[in-house]
């Protein structure tokens, strides 16, 4: 049970100047559901704790519904409007935004962890190495060093006789 008061970010104590500026938090994990909000109404610990009990018993009759919303959904209706209203890069976000819903599309943002972040890197880098014929780095070097070649064919050429 972690019931707890926050303000600015930071968990309180209640010796902390800041305890009535607070607002009080919820934080647990059951049947598989993992809840951390806040409470504003609750101006007591006692209010706090029921309203913990109350959600607990939500999730538990699997009645227990935090408004997810998908990574698609988010995507589309949030994020890329206010990038073309915002943004002069817009055009890339709504290139990248097909290989990240492709992925994550049908997850709920809730449900994404930074494990899985990371796979989609790991899959994305070895996708490209696939595509390019080795690592990324060897390949950026050899292009490197394809270039110099091209323009330093023969330095001394001019100096020779």
């Amino acid at each position: 049970m972690a019931i707890y008061k926050r303000y600015k970010g930071k968990r309180l104590k209640r010796s902390d100047a800041d305890w009535d500026k607070g607002t009080w938090w919820i934080e647990f994990s059951l049947r598989g559901e993992y809840v951390h909000q806040s409470v504003p109404g609750a101006r007591t610990q006692r209010q706090a704790e029921r309203a913990e009990s109350q959600l607990r018993e939500a999730v538990y009759a699997r009645k227990y519904d935090p408004g997810k919303k998908l990574f698609s959904e988010f995507v589309d209706e949030t994020f890329l409007p206010w990038s073309r209203a915002n943004k002069r890069s817009h055009r890339e976000d709504e290139q990248r935004s097909v290989t990240l819903k492709a992925f994550f599309g049908e997850k709920h943002l809730r449900d994404i962890k930074p494990m899985m972040i990371e796979t989609f890197k790991r899959e994305r880098l070895a996708a490209n190495q696939a595509r390019q014929g080795g690592p990324a780095q060897a390949a950026y070097s050899s292009k490197c060093q394809s270039r110099s070649r091209l323009s330093l064919k023969d330095p001394l050429d001019g100096l020779r006789q």
